[in-house]
């Protein structure tokens, strides 16, 4: 891997186009992780198990949450089969 340093000024207007461009080439994965490093490092010894998984079904036009679950199969089988 080469590494490279690269400086640019601090008000930079490309900054954010770079930092967007840069994540997007990441995985999902590699992003989740980027986050959990983050927060490791922020929280520190704080945290003793890894983010929540929450899935949600919300609805588009309201922005109103229809039901949420930590359990995927749960949600889909609440949310498609409710009377």
């Amino acid at each position: 891997m080469d590494k490279t340093i690269t400086i640019h000024p601090l008000h930079d207007p490309d900054a954010a186009k770079r930092d967007l461009e840069f994540w997007m080439s990441k995985t999902p994965a590699e992003r989740v992780d980027a986050v959990e490093f983050l927060r490791r490092m922020y929280y520190g010894k704080l945290l003793d198990k890894p983010m929540a998984k929450v899935f949600r079904i919300i609805d588009r036009k309201s922005g109103k949450i229809l039901c949420q679950s930590d359990n995927y199969e749960e949600l889909v089988n609440e949310y498609l089969f409710q009377d």
